[in-house]
C-alpha cells in the first residue's frame, strides 16, 4: 500500500520553508492552468513571507592577521609547499 504524505503550510514553519512549499503550490497551480480550460490558480495571491538573509560577518583585523600568520602555504601544480620552499 503507498503512503500519501500531507504537507501543510503551518504558523511554526521557519519562513523559508513555508515559502519553499508555497512556489510548489503556485508551480503547480500554473501547471494545471495552462492544461485545464477555465482553472484559477487560487495561490497566485499569497504573498510569500519576507526572508530575512544573513549579512556576512567580517573578521577582525586582529583575527585576520593571525590567519595570514598561520596559512603561508602555496601550491604550485597540486604540491603544497611552505614558505621555507621558496628560501634559497
Amino acid at each position: 500500500m503507498a503512503s500519501s504524505a500531507t504537507y501543510t503550510l503551518g504558523v511554526t514553519d521557519p519562513p523559508l520553508t513555508v515559502s519553499r512549499r508555497l512556489a510548489t503550490i503556485k508551480h503547480f497551480g500554473r501547471i494545471l492552468a495552462e492544461e485545464i480550460s477555465g482553472f484559477q490558480n487560487p495561490a497566485r495571491r499569497v504573498k510569500s513571507p519576507k526572508i530575512e538573509v544573513a549579512q556576512p560577518k567580517a573578521l577582525a583585523a586582529k583575527d585576520l592577521t593571525a590567519c595570514l600568520d598561520t596559512a603561508h602555504i602555496q601550491t604550485i601544480g597540486g604540491i603544497l609547499l611552505d614558505d621555507h620552499s621558496f628560501q634559497n
